[in-house]
């Protein structure tokens, strides 16, 4: 008899041996289910992130570029509607006028504001240590 048991396997062993085995094995199961089943779901989630924030950064890039643009497109504009300027340019042999000149001052500070407050704020940061530009001191 004790040949038959040892021969049987799993299957000659009491019940009150299979079944913490069985209980060991379901909670195997379900744990490396759940684990595999949470890769696939951080991966996917850290996916969309990351062309969440891939999307962001190529707007902000974008609206970036776009502001210098857009800016010389609408002083451009204002410059050919004016009447002045538009004159000077079909006559180019012509000596330009102080209506033109005072056409051009007067949007001379909104082709340069831009310029100038970038230099002004703007910061070096190919230095060894990052300053201000256009910050000298005399010694």
């Amino acid at each position: 008899m004790n040949n038959d048991t040892r021969a049987a396997g799993l299957s000659g062993l009491p019940l009150q041996r299979k079944i913490p085995l069985i209980v060991l094995a379901l909670f195997g199961f379900v744990l490396g289910t759940g684990i595999v089943v949470s890769y696939f779901e951080v991966r996917h989630a850290a996916e969309l992130a990351a062309a969440d924030r891939l999307l962001s950064l190529s707007r902000v890039i974008a609206s970036l570029s776009a502001q210098p643009l857009t800016q010389r497109v609408i002083v451009t504009r204002s410059v050919a509607a004016d009447p002045a300027i538009v004159e000077a340019l079909r006559s180019p042999g012509r000596p330009t006028g102080p209506a033109v000149r005072t056409a051009l001052a007067a949007r001379r500070p909104l082709l340069l504001a831009r310029q100038t407050s970038r230099v002004r704020q703007g910061v070096n940061r190919w230095a060894a240590r990052p300053r201000r530009l256009n910050q000298r001191r005399l010694e």
